[in-house]
């Protein structure tokens, strides 16, 4: 099934929102296990809930309770979480109100890491005002008039280094961000990047993408690798595409989930008035991911965030949904 075409009807996008917030306030589960939960029993509360008790061990020594606990709070050493999310800064309609929302839901996903694309110079003064006592901000480069950021989580993320690749035959300035990080005692590989944008430009984005898959073939097996942001692919892409035999698509390896699968979806965001009768749906936003040699990092969950539109406002925080991937860290 392509990318454009859903297998059967489901909720929009605000229903699936509103279904999770009564599934949070009835269970006190975090949004991505109300997400998960639901999604499980086609976004039927009553039996999601039902499975939920169920489901609760008596022993919180087992490593389904582990992951629930992890999912809960960001401190906890069995838990790592990466969001993924282009804010659409090129568009100037309601800026700073989008802006604000934005980081009003970063601040509610609680994030260890968060990849952002689309990032202009008036969004990045406003994210460094309200987010710099949480997170360390690194800007691929605050010279273009749009860019790239990497936010860390300062109590649980540490950089060891980081560098810049340009991508030297794009024509709208794209760049990759490489860090190489330490969370809770786990090396990791941190590649965001937004490639080469529309339909025309295919042949350099494959161009752009097979640099990322190289950078991740070359990296030290000691290293999870997490690969992600806005990388504009479609089916005709994938066609031509070759993903490296140790590299997964995570949304793929948790099971392709419908509900997930669209994270430009003018069927359900407005923020973007398309001509014609076509609603284009796309999965542009992807994480991809290639495990150490000790697979000590295993993802377990997915979800959409920024679904919601803006109290007393026509818009979403951007036109791209954001995405955002749950990682279990092994212990000792």
């Amino acid at each position: 099934m392509s990318d454009h075409d859903s297998d059967r009807e489901l909720p929009a996008a605000q229903k699936c929102g509103e279904l999770c917030k009564e599934f949070s306030e009835i269970t006190g589960a975090n949004s991505a296990e109300a997400q998960m939960y639901l999604q499980q029993h086609d976004w039927n509360l009553e039996a999601a809930i039902a499975y939920y008790y169920e489901d609760r061990p008596s022993d919180s020594d087992e490593p389904s309770a582990k992951i629930r606990k992890s999912a809960a709070t960001c401190e906890d050493p069995s838990r790592l979480s990466v969001l993924s999310w282009n804010l659409d800064g090129l568009d100037n309609v309601s800026l700073f109100t989008r802006t604000k929302a934005a980081i009003e839901t970063l601040k509610k996903e609680d994030a260890d890491v968060v990849f952002l694309q689309e990032v202009v110079h008036q969004s990045w003064q406003i994210l460094q005002d309200d987010l710099s006592t949480l997170y360390h901000l690194i800007p691929a480069s605050t010279s273009d008039p749009y860019f790239t950021a990497v936010l860390l989580k300062i109590t649980t993320v540490f950089l060891d280094s980081k560098k810049v690749q340009p991508f030297f035959t794009s024509v709208m300035m794209r760049k990759l961000q490489i860090l190489h990080v330490n969370v809770k005692g786990i090396d990791v590989k941190l590649m965001n990047t937004h490639l080469e944008s529309t339909a025309a430009h295919s042949v350099e984005r494959l161009r752009q993408l097979k640099i990322c898959f190289d950078e991740i073939a070359s990296t030290d097996p000691k290293y999870n690798v997490i690969f992600g942001g806005d990388l504009n692919l479609n089916a005709n892409d994938m066609r031509s595409a070759t993903i490296p035999k140790s590299v997964v698509d995570i949304w793929e390896m948790l099971g392709s989930k419908p509900e997930t699968r669209y994270t430009w979806d003018t069927r359900y965001n407005t923020n973007k008035q398309m001509d014609g009768p076509g609603r284009p749906r796309c999965r542009f936003d992807r994480f991809y991911f290639r495990s150490s040699c000790t697979k000590n990092i295993v993802p377990y969950g997915f979800n959409l965030t920024g679904i919601e539109k803006i109290k007393n406002c026509s818009k979403f925080a951007s036109d791209h949904w954001g995405i955002h991937s749950h990682f279990h860290i092994a212990t000792e």
